[in-house]
């Protein structure tokens, strides 16, 4: 009888060591997270990035109409035109910079909130930054704090507000000049436009893309102080920046035309601007 107590004793010291030296699936998760980002430094060391590979880059792709659309963002501030790189620029900055790991994790989620992690790491320098938020599941509506219970509206929220917290963690580690000489080059492009489509025919379709937001052709010429039909160059580059800004949720209507400061707008309509200022 001992001795068989004895080998069951064992057998249980053998499965409490066992147990005690097993490692945990998280544990070789984040050993594999660890060696990729080592891999990645010493990669980052062996092949650092050419600065006139980067110019090259930037060129291209700010050369694009498509891309110059998107690429900067407007805001009024104290009165006067306010600008800066939209997301998509933060982005392309990165790539084309190269050796820059950056991306967004959701840390934590509950039903009444989100809890986020956007950061930017240069894997040469090895500085990184860093924004860790919570986002309370809720929408401001004139009709006062909407609890958000979709998955759908959940995930637009919380998807806007963190590319606004990984653009600024990516743009402090962009040189200044290189954030710069893409927004330049951004205004130049949309300037010149395709170089086939004729600038009235742009007026037209970037009249027919405020009218999706709820904004009408008599709220442009009051902003502009004339006939749309006489918008020139540099004023049709200020409208498609407006329309950036109130398409990716930045300001609001009432921001850019007095009308909409007094004037109550719709439910349809709010809700439209709603949906079209949170597509990712």
């Amino acid at each position: 009888m001992e001795t068989q107590l004895q080998e069951t004793s064992k057998i249980d010291n053998l499965i409490a060591q066992e147990q005690a030296n097993e490692v945990s699936p998280m544990d070789l998760a984040s050993d594999r997270e660890i060696q990729m980002v080592q891999s990645q430094v010493i990669l980052a060391k062996k092949f650092p990035r050419q600065q006139h590979e980067v110019l090259k880059k930037i060129k291209q792709a700010t050369d694009r109409i498509d891309f110059a659309k998107m690429a900067v963002y407007s805001y009024p501030r104290g009165g006067q035109l306010v600008t800066g790189p939209s997301i998509r620029t933060a982005e392309m900055l990165a790539r084309s910079c190269g050796n820059i790991d950056f991306g967004v994790r959701q840390v934590n989620k509950t039903q009444a909130e989100s809890t986020m992690e956007t950061w930017a790491y240069d894997l040469e320098s090895n500085l990184r930054t860093s924004r860790t938020f919570t986002i309370p599941h809720i929408r401001s509506t004139k009709k006062g704090p909407q609890n958000l219970t979709d998955d759908r509206d959940i995930y637009e929220l919380t998807a806007n507000m963190a590319s606004r917290r990984l653009r600024a963690c990516i743009l402090q580690l962009i040189p200044g000049d290189l954030v710069q000489i893409a927004v330049d080059n951004s205004y130049q492009t949309m300037k010149n436009g395709d170089g086939k489509t004729p600038l009235v025919d742009r007026i037209q379709k970037i009249v027919l893309a405020f009218l999706e937001l709820g904004v009408a052709a008599k709220d442009l010429e009051a902003r502009l102080g004339h006939s749309i039909e006489t918008c020139n160059h540099d004023e049709f580059v200020d409208l498609y920046r407006i329309y950036t800004s109130l398409k990716d949720g930045i300001t609001s209507r009432k921001d850019w035309f007095a009308a909409y400061g007094v004037k109550e707008m719709s439910a349809d309509t709010e809700e439209l601007n709603r949906k079209l200022a949170l597509e990712p």
